[in-house]
């Protein structure tokens, strides 16, 4: 039997998976789409040509191009080196259109064969995931667009795999990862597929009693080196495939085991976005605590965690935590933890997608951390994660890559407190839970305990304004700043990703505007979403206005790119001014970011 390929493989690697990622600009996108569409030397196109012939080459250059990238990561894989990330020019080739329909074929085709390659596989894992996560950033810009459609599809074609055993069940089992590794949860009709078609693979053989689950589990926690968080993310993605009901038994063996660390990372499944999970993991915890199974950095994570459950999970949460006080046991944090003895925080800017990252640099005694989280305003906290092994040298390499092409600030542990309780309360309202690894980056970076409080956009550039002597505030310098919103485009990165992309009002906006298109898409697109580009604004001015009050006096920080760079105590003045005036009564053709928006979204419309 060949060997099972990765299933993860789709996955980030942890030092750039909390970097923002919403919609790119189209720069990189365009070089993607010409080098997929450039002509064989000598060869040349007919002008009768119909416009399917010429979409038909142009997609079998897509999937030759993915072949070839295919093979490539295979030979990486070969040779040892990490199965992720997706290299960077290889993540554009896999964004293009029917780059997933390829890979799926491409899949069904080794799938197929009496003899295939496990390396090219695992390759074809990893870029098909990587295309998962770029349609689903691109339907959350877009719901009712053209890769809504495509995750439909493909959702249709794994189920028919699953129905026809035209896949092999590990392949099936890997594609079904990748979904779930994008944030693309599987209906469990097709999990209960899945799940058969595994149970098909193995026929005769008696499933595993809860003994030998449980000591495959403490098997399982020591090759993790008992990581609660990180035992949590590889099960919660292996279980992810399955119906409901093995994963709460599965589940329910973890917070009956005898190994801490199992039973520690039980608690990451109160935050399942499937309610009737949670419920389940809820009230197994609460008889486990009344029979001392909850250890007292268990019942402190529970405390942390209550207020970010739903009203209906906190009442036996509570339970859980009263019964364990009632055995004499004291709420305390996680072992280990300690007050940091320097906390560095620096915020990115918002992209076009409402992306925007924390990144925390924390010198202790004797270590050195870095933490990242990703915030997607409009859904609410999206990824979490800590490496203790980048060191200094590793994480300033990092943050100087990301520089150049994000914008970062320096900002303020307030900063952080405030976008986590918006986060959470975004998240929470939308159905959303955030990462169970939200819990070891407050305890890394010493924030306390958060609770949920969404902050209004409004509320924002009110705080930040209020207290400004009058001539900051007033309307000569409302009209200075919005003035030099014209320049932000070269001044800061966020322009170049800030465009619309509800396509199906681009085109019927720019159909019928002549000459005037530009001016079109201002007031009949733009204008309708001020609020939402005023809030991305009101975000960017507030982390900047933390790097100001981290600078002291003199401002400290500098914020921007290249020569156009100012000081963070003087930047954040202007972009909150420009953000009221996005929020307010003022015309939009009176905002010149907003007719950069209005540019910027004409640009990307001729390169999709």
């Amino acid at each position: 039997m060949a060997r099972t390929v990765t299933t993860s493989a789709g996955k980030k690697a942890a030092g750039n998976k909390a970097a923002p990622t919403g919609k790119a600009a189209p720069t990189g996108k365009t070089a993607a789409k010409k080098a997929a569409t450039k002509r064989a030397p000598g060869r040349q196109v007919s002008p009768g040509r119909s416009a399917e012939a010429i979409a038909a080459d142009g997609d079998a250059m897509s999937r030759t191009l993915l072949t070839v990238l295919a093979d490539q990561l295979a030979e990486a894989v070969r040779s040892g080196a990490p199965a992720a990330p997706v290299p960077g020019m290889m993540a554009e080739f896999v964004s293009l259109d029917g780059a997933p329909e390829a890979l799926f074929d491409l899949l069904m085709e080794q799938g197929r064969r009496k003899r295939r390659d496990d390396d090219r596989c695992t390759a074809l894992l990893m870029l098909l995931g990587s295309a998962l996560g770029e349609a689903r950033m691109a339907v959350e810009a877009e719901p009712g667009g053209a890769a809504a459609v495509t995750l439909l599809t493909l959702f249709e074609r794994l189920e028919e795999a699953a129905e026809t055993g035209t896949l092999p069940p590990d392949l099936l089992l890997g594609i079904a990862h990748q979904f779930v590794a994008a944030r693309l949860p599987l209906p469990e009709s097709m999990r209960d597929l899945i799940a058969g078609a595994a149970l098909d693979s193995v026929e005769g053989a008696e499933p595993p009693t809860p003994e030998e689950m449980a000591a495959d589990f403490a098997q399982a926690a020591e090759a993790m080196d008992h990581d609660p968080f990180l035992i949590h993310g590889q099960f919660a993605e292996q279980f992810a495939v399955f119906p409901d009901a093995v994963r709460i038994v599965s589940v329910g063996i973890m917070i009956d085991s005898d190994v801490p660390a199992m039973r520690e990372a039980a608690l990451g499944w109160l935050l399942d976005p499937d309610r009737e999970i949670a419920r389940a993991v809820a009230e197994r915890l609460v008889a486990a605590a009344r029979k001392g199974q909850v250890s007292a950095v268990s019942a402190g994570r529970l405390a942390a965690m209550r207020p970010w459950l739903p009203d209906e999970l906190q009442e036996p949460v509570g339970a859980a935590i009263a019964a364990c006080r009632e055995r004499g046991g004291t709420l305390r944090p996680a072992e280990g933890s300690a007050p940091a003895r320097v906390v560095r925080f620096i915020a990115t800017g918002c992209d076009g997608g409402g992306a925007q990252s924390v990144f925390a640099l924390v010198d202790e005694t004797d270590r050195h951390v870095f933490a990242a989280l990703l915030m997607k305003h409009g859904h609410g906290l999206r990824e979490a994660m800590l490496q203790d092994d980048l060191g200094r040298q590793g994480a300033a390499q990092f943050l100087g890559e990301v520089a150049r092409t994000i914008d970062c600030v320096d900002t303020s542990p307030d900063f952080v407190r405030d976008l986590i309780a918006h986060g959470l309360a975004t998240g929470l309202a939308g159905g959303e839970p955030p990462p169970f690894e939200l819990l070891r980056f407050l305890d890394a970076v010493g924030l306390p305990p958060i609770a949920p409080a969404r902050l209004e956009a409004g509320a924002i550039v009110a705080q930040l304004l209020d207290g400004l002597p009058e001539e900051r505030r007033s309307e000569a310098a409302t009209k200075a700043a919005l003035a030099a919103s014209a320049t932000w485009a070269k001044a800061y990165h966020f322009p170049a990703s800030w465009f619309e992309t509800d396509m199906a009002t681009i085109v019927a906006t720019t159909l019928t505007a002549g000459r005037k298109k530009q001016g079109a898409v201002l007031t009949r697109i733009v204008g309708p979403r001020r609020s939402h580009w005023g809030e991305q604004l009101a975000w960017i001015a507030k982390a900047v206005k933390g790097g100001a009050e981290r600078g002291g006096a003199d401002g400290g920080t500098m914020v921007g790119r290249s020569r156009r760079k100012l000081p963070a105590s003087e930047a954040w003045i202007d972009l909150a001014l420009v953000a009221r005036a996005f929020l307010d009564e003022t015309p939009i053709e009176d905002i010149p970011l907003a007719a950069e928006i209005a540019r910027q979204t004409l640009s990307a419309q001729r390169h999709w």
